[in-house]
């Protein structure tokens, strides 16, 4: 339905090539959205249509509902950032509503009264686990840090106070798995793409893991994979404390 491609490659090129997109996804979502009074039940991640025309009002989800007697919406973000209105309207129209951790379960509770926590999981089978938990060197510290390349350089604009002061200490190295690399003054980036083949075991090599964000509403919802990741490998880590899954109280 929603080629992510090639929207991009029509939004380059005019208004008017997005428009008549949205239009061809959104009249092949209705037929879709149909279908769902085959079902029994319906699971939606966040919405049926990102775009509605008139903004404010979830015309799929209220056909969904009227098709079917047990939906239920799932939020792993606090997607309202972009359209409260929208989201607090869409949620009407679900039986049940599942969150991934109690920020997001506080906001969905207040307006609707079928909540319940719905957290990620994740196949442990796939993780191999570190054993070594001693430094390479006793002044050299090796850091993990996996996301994609608009979330690694916030995160080192966070920390980057943080990596000046502990350079002139330690040396400072970091197991980026990410699309692109990275440069910092005070780190020495060993760079990797994503290949699940070695992802695990780069893991293991690290000393720590790290999760920086702002504290905002938006990372207050989202739930982080790579907390998953660190943890599953036995990998200490330092981390921001919000966007994390319930669990790790």
């Amino acid at each position: 339905v929603y080629n992510d491609k090639k929207f991009r490659e029509l939004n380059k090129r005019s208004k008017t090539n997005s428009y008549i997109f949205f239009i061809r996804v959104y009249l092949k979502r209705i037929f879709q959205t149909i279908k769902i009074r085959n079902y029994k039940k319906a699971f939606i991640h966040r919405s049926l249509f990102p775009y509605y025309f008139y903004n404010q009002y979830p015309f799929l989800e209220k056909l969904a509902f009227q098709l079917c007697d047990h939906i239920v919406i799932d939020f792993w973000d606090a997607v309202w950032v972009g359209n409260k209105k929208l989201v607090d309207n869409t949620v009407k129209y679900a039986h049940k509503v599942s969150v991934v951790n109690d920020f997001l379960y506080d906001y969905f509770n207040k307006i609707h009264n079928n909540v319940f926590l719905f957290s990620i999981g994740i196949n442990k089978s796939h993780y191999v686990i570190k054993k070594n938990y001693d430094l390479a060197s006793p002044k050299c510290i090796t850091m993990a840090y996996t996301g994609l390349p608009v979330h690694t350089k916030k995160m080192f604009d966070l920390l980057d106070d943080v990596f000046k002061k502990l350079s002139l200490e330690f040396k400072l190295k970091m197991i980026l798995i990410s699309a692109e690399n990275y440069s910092h003054p005070n780190v020495e980036i060993i760079h990797h793409k994503f290949d699940l083949q070695t992802f695990f075991k780069l893991l293991t090599k690290a000393d720590i893991g790290i999760y920086a964000v702002e504290d905002n509403v938006y990372s207050r919802g989202k739930l982080s994979m790579k907390t998953l990741d660190y943890a599953s490998c036995g990998l200490p880590q330092i981390c921001s404390p919000f966007g994390l899954s319930p669990y790790f109280k």
